[in-house]
């Protein structure tokens, strides 16, 4: 395992390098001049110099891409070219809001899914198992605006159990941001739990542990060695599903 994280972030370096060239060559050589967009067509060359040199954009492409790189590296991304603000300021303001929303219903859906998708594989063939393939299959035919506005209708706005909008800071979000939770757990449920119960049968034939013997600690021990072989996919599909 550890030489797998290490062989990926190995294969990540020259990846991450080429999508920052990508991105530096995208406004460096075919955007349009940030300096003659905040100045206006009719500024002055000396302002037009000076502020080409606070910016940096009067050095080589190759130091001002080793720039683009260091403030990647560091999380100083400088200063916007439209409003001049800091823009670690501007994420930090709403990177609070953004990850109140999303960071609770990724980690506990990511729990969730995996414990019931490790019970549905455990019980392949069964009741549970044809019944749950066809309510996800269900709940992924959907479009997640349904979920959004259905949710929004009848738990909000008929039933009040949450509030319709708004929001507060502290724990006084909790009451706004729980129905968008609950929102996207339910949406994560089809496309994640299929595909960790496809994995889990394919890399471990469950029915050949549950012969091992009735005894709990069996179990236990079989849902363990199953995970465990399967992290690496799993692990891969959770990173990709990142939201932040």
């Amino acid at each position: 395992m550890v030489s797998y994280f290490i062989r990926r972030i190995l294969h990540m370096i020259p990846i991450l390098l080429g999508v920052a060239f990508l991105t530096f060559a995208l406004f460096a050589f075919f955007g349009e001049d940030p300096v003659i967009l905040a100045l206006g067509q009719h500024a002055s060359p000396e302002a037009i110099a000076e502020l080409r040199h606070r910016w940096g954009l009067d050095q080589q492409w190759y130091k001002q891409f080793w720039n683009f790189i260091v403030q990647i590296v560091t999380f100083d991304y400088g200063e916007s070219y439209s409003t001049g603000e800091s823009i670690t300021e501007i994420f930090k303001q709403g990177a609070l809001v953004s990850l109140s929303l999303t960071a609770p219903p990724f980690f506990v859906g990511t729990l969730i899914n995996l414990a019931i998708a490790m019970i549905i594989a455990y019980r392949r063939g069964s009741f549970l198992d044809r019944f749950s393939t066809t309510i996800f299959i269900v709940l992924m035919s959907f479009s997640y605006l349904v979920y959004i506005i259905a949710f929004q209708y009848f738990l909000a706005f008929k039933a009040d159990w949450f509030p319709v909008q708004g929001y507060e800071p502290g724990l006084k979000a909790i009451s706004y941001l729980s129905l968008p939770w609950i929102i996207m757990i339910i949406v994560s449920m089809g496309g994640d739990i299929r595909f960790f119960v496809l994995y889990f049968l394919t890399r471990q034939n469950l029915i050949m542990y549950a012969l091992l013997g009735p005894k709990v600690l069996r179990k236990i021990e079989s849902f363990v060695h199953v995970l465990k072989n399967a992290m690496i996919p799993v692990l891969t599909n959770t990173v990709v599903a990142i939201p932040f």
